[in-house]
């Protein structure tokens, strides 16, 4: 049976050979919010783990699974909530 391995894993773990070796599919969670990121550059943070994962995954499928902002609660570095 040929069934695609695809895990989750942080982007950090990507630069480890063998864990990227091991997967036929990158999957990926992206939160600007909780790195810190202003909120109008969210979406060049997301484009940038979009493109470290491809870089990481040697032309392996590349699939973001998570992302978001969040709309309440406190803040974190220079990511505030909407409201």
């Amino acid at each position: 049976m040929d069934v695609p391995l695809a895990i989750w894993t942080p982007i950090m773990n990507l630069l480890k050979p063998r864990i990227g070796e091991a997967r036929d599919v990158i999957h990926i969670n992206c939160y600007p919010f909780w790195k810190g990121c202003d909120m109008n550059y969210a979406l060049l943070y997301i484009k940038d783990m979009y493109q470290r994962a491809l870089l990481a995954g040697n032309g392996k499928k590349v699939i973001i699974l998570e992302m978001g902002w969040p709309y309440q609660g406190h803040q974190s570095g220079r990511g505030l909530t909407l409201l």
